[in-house]
């Protein structure tokens, strides 16, 4: 009797250890940053509100991606635009966070699983994916990690592939935290962030993932793990105790309205100036790009530089203190 009672003790306080908390909590936020071909930013998901779906209460999951590109070779990154991504909507039971997807509820991630479990992620009913239409997922191996003074389990999946030309609707893998999900990629396969990946589709030639031709080239975002706060945890890959955007290499604030060309339109030889409209910027440096990229000599002034004698498009690069910006001058 006495044995019984020391084993169950010692089992209680082993999962007694182990985080409650299997996902997100009110108020969370994540940041991943991402790279592409001549493209780079970070991708954002806000969890704010409840949503009743198919009579569940459902975690309402909003994203955004951010994104700069480079404005000629060696210029650095620029603000481009913002992406609106779809919503998600997740709920728990148990060890179990479901997902809602195509018309139904499917498993995202199972933090009770062993080695070897397998589960079905998403199913494509419109009839266009040119790959597998059921997406399922295998464990390949389990643990725990020790994070904000609490163990939490963590599993890594992959998607079941037969061979290398085929695949499946949605891509899902990486190394996937409780309490936050994805928090490590991986770089020889096809990545996500918090959600299944669509893949190649036949109303498609190239999609965000994968295309329907496997002989294609396509370009795939490679998203690493930042940050996750909510109302109750906290987690960096840094060092400080902030989850705000991660740096993209320029000030986010600035805008091309921070400064100005003066005339933007101009004749050969004219001197053009420079004019900043934030005191706190300083230009660091100038440099001058044909339309098809190649860099031209410039002759700076005190206050901006010479125009170029032979007429045509061009972008002129401002490096600052708050990071780079570009400006479009035309020489009659």
């Amino acid at each position: 009797m006495k044995k019984i009672l020391l084993i169950t003790s010692v089992t209680f306080f082993y999962f007694s250890f182990l985080s409650q908390n299997v996902w997100i909590d009110q108020n969370a936020r994540w940041y991943y940053n991402y790279t592409n071909i001549a493209e780079k930013g970070y991708v954002e998901w806000n969890y704010n509100t409840n949503q009743n779906v198919l009579g569940k209460t459902c975690q309402k999951i909003d994203g955004k991606r951010y994104v700069y590109r480079e404005t000629g070779p060696g210029s650095g990154y620029v603000y481009f635009h913002t992406d609106v991504l779809p919503s998600h909507y997740t709920y728990v039971n148990g060890d179990t966070v479901f997902h809602y997807s195509n018309g139904n509820f499917y498993t995202l991630l199972n933090f009770g699983a062993n080695v070897g479990d397998s589960w079905i992620t998403d199913i494509s009913n419109d009839g266009l994916s040119c790959t597998y239409d059921t997406t399922r997922v295998i464990v390949d191996s389990i643990g725990t990690v020790f994070l904000n003074g609490q163990n939490y389990r963590w599993i890594s999946i992959k998607n079941i592939i037969l061979n290398i030309y085929d695949s499946a609707s949605y891509f899902y893998e990486g190394k996937f935290v409780e309490r936050f999900g994805l928090f490590e990629s991986r770089y020889n396969s096809r990545p996500n962030t918090l959600f299944p990946t669509e893949t190649g589709r036949r109303d498609s030639v190239l999609t965000t993932s994968q295309a329907c031709d496997p002989l294609l080239i396509t370009e795939y975002y490679l998203h690493d793990f930042y940050c996750f706060r909510d109302s109750t945890f906290f987690y960096k890959t840094g060092g400080d105790f902030q989850c705000e955007p991660p740096s993209v290499g320029i000030e986010e604030r600035l805008t091309n309205s921070h400064v100005k060309l003066y005339p933007s339109l101009s004749v050969g030889n004219q001197e053009i100036s420079i004019d900043i409209f934030k005191n706190y910027l300083i230009i660091n440096n100038i440099k001058l790009y044909s339309l098809t990229g190649k860099e031209i000599i410039l002759t700076k002034t005190d206050n901006g530089f010479y125009a170029p004698s032979k007429s045509g498009i061009y972008f002129v690069v401002i490096e600052t203190n708050k990071g780079v910006l570009t400006k479009k001058l035309i020489v009659e």
